[in-house]
């Protein structure tokens, strides 16, 4: 793209490595230097004790070529910004709206596998070049007899992502090379005379095109490409791979290891069986007797669940999966393969008629179709209602929810709850990806949590003190069995599971829960329902309810860092902020904390007394622990403390200082609060 500040042709490089050096392979990486002649550099072997290995790459190489001299892992280009040549940082997204053009590529690279075995790297060649021109124009001559969707792309929360890049079209998010090979593809399958085999190569072609288009970047440390969807979002590259659907590797990208997927699924229907993790190795159960077949099957219907066609109390189990609020917005990124499909079965199914997926009563939270809470909530009770409908009495609903954010629980609870449902249970298992990216940028808990509930009714009332205080102790409790019972459970989990518990006891009494005469509402017994998860895992039990959120919750994470390790990753302490309502950036505006993502730290009170100090000077809005650590910063280098401590002395402020004091060891918190106004 060019440069906006000086018109430069600037090609973008995240990194110009290819491949980590591995023990049998070498580290393979690109000289940026456009005129050089021979661009791929490999590393060297290099003696290791009595054994060799091929050399890491270095962040100071130089080209054997050209004698260029760089870091690889160094481009010119990340997180949305790219630097020419000259120096100038851009915006990729601005440059593109002002130009008003899609991203444009060029091949730089292929990786290929020898006779051998041996995977290599080598630059394009005239051989290639002429081989891409002839792709190009063979697309262009067989456009209209091959199967490729023409739908334009709708502006939603996520899809967002695409139209910035000036993407307007689904088919634009894959090369030449890739429509000409799926629309034939697609062509082909819809030959087949037998339309059930049909159906399910189309299935697994379409599932195939996660990993072959230009949302697909490469790893260079796996040495493959990665799919569309790793983080459930969709996020424009500015340097992607071409995956060769075609090869035979059965790696990733090929069309024959998602076909053989969708063989297994059907081997697995023919003899299905469990799977029991056993002494740490997973080990099947065969299913005697059974099979997952067609006469076995009561119903299948695509449409919305707010109106079920089942009589009054005739179902013995419910088991559903309810949306995480705003987490995946699921037919927006649904899209990406319906448009595809939509090409090859809109004439045998009613489902595949509209050109996108319906969505008008999807629930979701979604700002840009004004999908709000309120919505939400609503349509999440309407579907629980008719759930309450048609269950037996003495039947069970069986559920699984996946998030940590406050306003995802109080719209579970609160669909759950004006449906008439009770909570019985909730129980933590592992999420079925437990490393994915997705978990930690969606805001979610590597654990799931199932949440069983029924048509029980409790007579009676209760006071918020009193179920307060029944959920300290049965927290207390639950969470010491359920370390026993899952000992891999880490703090910040056990801290998301309890929720579980304490939808229990207030699904039980709801609505006859008071304070001060007032009835409680979702959102204060859920808050209620953190405070005690949040003294029960941190085990600060004195801090008076004055404190600011900021304040507790850095205070907490003081206290985890000084009785463990000294750090805490960015996953375990967004999970202790959950109960606050606050998220780590939260605490990072603050000056509060520092590191990188494994390794989050306290941030002295040395260390942001230049920052409080200007929130002095500008009237902001200054947090008890602002106030802690400058009295401290004044104490601590022989400056008069008189001013502030006369302004922000009493109580609470005290218990505070004497609660860092505790934690750190540092006997300078409370001396400084103890001054008597003589020392002033």
């Amino acid at each position: 793209m060019p440069c906006l500040t000086c018109g430069e042709q600037v090609r973008l490089f995240p990194r110009y490595i290819l491949s980590k050096a591995q023990k049998t392979s070498p580290g393979v990486f690109f000289c940026p230097n456009s005129n050089c002649d021979d661009r791929i550099i490999q590393t060297e072997k290099v003696r290791d004790g009595n054994k060799t290995r091929y050399r890491e790459i270095t962040d100071e190489e130089e080209c054997p070529s050209c004698g260029t001299t760089f870091d690889p892992s160094d481009g010119n280009a990340g997180y949305g910004k790219y630097t020419c040549r000259n120096g100038h940082k851009n915006d990729i997204q601005e440059t593109l709206q002002r130009e008003d053009e899609k991203p444009t590529f060029e091949y730089f690279a292929y990786q290929y596998r020898v006779r051998g075995g041996d995977k290599k790297f080598k630059e394009l060649d005239d051989k290639d070049k002429r081989k891409l021109r002839e792709v190009s124009k063979l697309l262009e001559e067989t456009w209209d007899d091959l199967v490729i969707p023409s739908q334009k792309i709708a502006e939603g929360d996520e899809t967002y992502g695409l139209l910035n890049y000036n993407y307007t079209k689904y088919n634009e998010l894959f090369t030449p090379r890739h429509l000409l090979t799926y629309g034939t593809l697609f062509k082909r399958a819809l030959e087949i005379k037998d339309q059930n085999i049909a159906e399910f190569l189309i299935t697994a072609i379409s599932t195939s095109l996660e990993y072959n288009s230009k949302l697909c970047k490469w790893h260079y440390g796996n040495n493959k490409g990665m799919n569309v969807f790793e983080r459930k979002r969709y996020i424009p590259k500015s340097q992607p791979v071409e995956g060769n659907p075609l090869n035979r590797e059965k790696n990733t990208v090929a069309l024959k290891n998602f076909f053989e997927k969708v063989y297994a699924a059907k081997e697995y229907c023919q003899h299905p069986f469990e799977k029991v993790k056993e002494n740490g190795n997973v080990n099947e159960y065969p299913i005697q007797g059974e099979a997952v077949s067609e006469n076995r099957l009561k119903d299948i219907k695509c449409k919305t669940s707010e109106k079920l066609d089942e009589g009054d109390d005739t179902v013995d189990y419910i088991i559903t999966d309810p949306p995480y609020f705003d987490n995946i917005q699921y037919s927006e990124l649904s899209e990406f393969f319906y448009v595809w499909l939509r090409e090859c079965l809109k004439d045998e199914y009613d489902e595949f008629t509209p050109e996108h997926v319906p969505s008008s009563r999807e629930i979701v939270a979604n700002d840009t179709v004004n999908k709000d809470e309120e919505f939400f909530i609503n349509s999440l009770s309407n579907v629980f209602s008719e759930c309450y409908r048609v269950l037996k009495e003495d039947g069970e609903m069986v559920f699984t929810y996946h998030h940590t954010s406050s306003d995802a629980w109080t719209a579970i609870i609160s669909a759950l709850v004006n449906s008439g449902f009770t909570v019985t249970g909730a129980y933590p298992v592992l999420s079925e990806l437990p490393n994915n990216p997705a978990i930690g940028d969606l805001n979610n808990t590597e654990y799931d949590i199932i949440i069983t509930a029924n048509k029980e009714e409790v007579d009676g009332e209760t006071t918020l003190q009193e179920l307060k205080q029944t959920l300290y102790f049965d927290v207390q409790d639950w969470l010491e069995e359920e370390r026993q019972a899952h000992r891999n459970l880490s703090v910040a989990d056990l801290g998301v599971v309890p929720r579980g518990r304490c939808l229990y006891h207030f699904s039980k009494y709801h609505p006859d829960i008071y304070h001060e005469e007032e009835q409680v509402n979702v959102e204060e017994a859920l808050q209620a329902a953190d405070d005690v998860i949040s003294q029960v895992l941190e085990s600060i039990v004195d801090l008076p309810s004055s404190v600011d959120p900021i304040s507790r919750a850095f205070v907490g994470h003081l206290n985890r860092v000084e009785d463990g390790t000294g750090t805490e990753t960015f996953d375990e302490l967004r999970k202790h902020l959950m109960p606050h309502n606050l998220n780590v950036e939260d605490l990072e505006d603050e000056r509060l904390i520092k590191g990188s993502r494994e390794n989050k730290q306290p941030v002295r009170p040395e260390e942001r007394a230049e920052y409080i100090s200007e929130k002095l000077q500008r009237n902001g809005n200054i947090k008890d622990i602002d106030k802690i650590q400058y009295l401290y910063h004044l104490f601590m280098t022989d400056q008069d403390v008189a001013e502030y401590l006369r302004r922000w002395k009493n109580d609470d402020l005290d218990q505070l200082a004497d609660k860092i004091g505790e934690i750190t060891g540092d006997e300078a918190y409370s001396q400084m609060m103890n001054l008597t106004l003589p020392s002033y």
